[in-house]
């Protein structure tokens, strides 16, 4: 465990000695601006601006920057707080937050939340758990007729429930204490969601970097090079990650599904509003998650990519390699020919 918290670049970003200026900072640029990518002059401009702007003196704590905005890029990505691809269309570096700075954002987050509430929502939190027991038990279940009973049982609350409804004209409602934990909750969750994405797309991008070091090996046939990049492809899809993703991406593909969603989104900002809670994480969320979907989408896309390359890479360097010989073979012959040896007859 030990050496495990030594090499967690979160736990490091968390623990430099002005942090509070970084993780501000990441969190402006990124999280507030619900941005995915910065592009890099833009992000040195940024960084110049908030020192200047928005950090006092005594922010630092006697480490005030000296550097340029590019030396301290160069530094958060090799602390792999910040990683980088070269966008061709942006024709410049795009700049990103890595798992690892949203981890960080998460943890402040969430310790920021806890203290702005005035209350624990214990209701809400048993509900939560309730709710996840009740859901194993029934989706885990293998037996007809127990299935049955359970979706019966369903049934006849919803019934009851309807009844009610008909005959007070009241519906049932959540009470103020349970809409203001409940959106609380549903904040944080949102949270942890979008700072998923990049744990997802960093395991697809591993995947990726497997099939280039298996290519770069060169005493791997050309059928062993294949069968390892088709075996990535088809375990990034059957892995934990894979499979949720994209079952989720599946989701998001119903035009009626996204629609209902942002109804949804736009129903609890108004709560929220309602409650002086602060949902900021709420709005743009579809844009936001659509976004990402597309972000993960290409990272995947370019293991298909790379599987093209690796195949026809290989397909060129045998065909090279044959030609070669077949060159020394004709060299070879061509010399023999020429000066053939005294035991040898020659027909030509």
């Amino acid at each position: 465990m030990y050496c495990q918290l030594e090499s967690s670049p979160a736990l490091a970003l968390l623990h430099k000695r002005h942090a509070s200026v970084l993780v501000s900072f990441f969190h402006k640029t990124f999280r507030e601006s619900n941005v995915l990518e910065v592009p890099e002059e833009r992000l040195e401009g940024r960084w110049e601006s908030y020192i200047e702007e928005d950090v006092v003196l005594s922010d630092w704590e006697g480490e005030t920057p000296t550097n340029t905005a590019k030396f301290y890029l160069e530094e958060w990505c090799k602390n792999m707080w910040l990683a980088r691809r070269y966008g061709e269309k942006e024709a410049t570096y795009l700049y990103r937050l890595t798992a690892h700075t949203e981890q960080a954002l998460l943890f402040v987050e969430q310790h920021l939340t806890m203290s702005r509430r005035t209350f624990v929502g214990t209701e809400s939190n048993f509900s939560k758990i309730w709710h996840s027991l009740t859901e194993l038990a029934e989706k885990t279940q293998t037996d007809p007729k127990i299935r049955e009973n359970q979706l019966l049982a369903e049934r006849d609350k919803i019934d009851a429930e309807i009844i009610e409804l008909r005959q007070t004209q009241k519906p049932r409602k959540l009470d103020h204490t349970a809409v203001k934990s409940r959106l609380y909750d549903l904040a944080s969750m949102i949270n942890r969601f979008l700072a998923d994405f990049r744990s997802v797309e960093d395991s697809f991008r591993k995947q990726r970097d497997d099939i280039q070091n298996l290519y770069l090996e060169q005493e791997q046939s050309r059928g062993d090079i294949l069968e390892g990049a088709l075996d990535a492809v088809e375990l990034l899809k059957d892995s934990d990650e894979g499979r949720s993703f994209f079952g989720f991406q599946r989701m998001l593909r119903s035009s009626e599904d996204v629609e209902k969603l942002r109804q949804l989104t736009q129903h609890s900002v108004a709560l929220a509003r309602q409650y002086n809670i602060d949902a900021s994480i709420l709005h743009g969320l579809v844009g936001r998650l659509l976004d990402e979907v597309n972000r993960t989408q290409h990272t995947y896309s370019a293991i298909a990519k790379q599987l093209h390359i690796v195949v026809e890479e290989s397909f060129r360097r045998e065909r090279r390699l044959l030609l070669d010989v077949l060159a020394e073979i004709k060299k070879h012959a061509h010399l023999t020919r020429s000066n053939p040896h005294h035991q040898i007859q020659t027909t030509c």
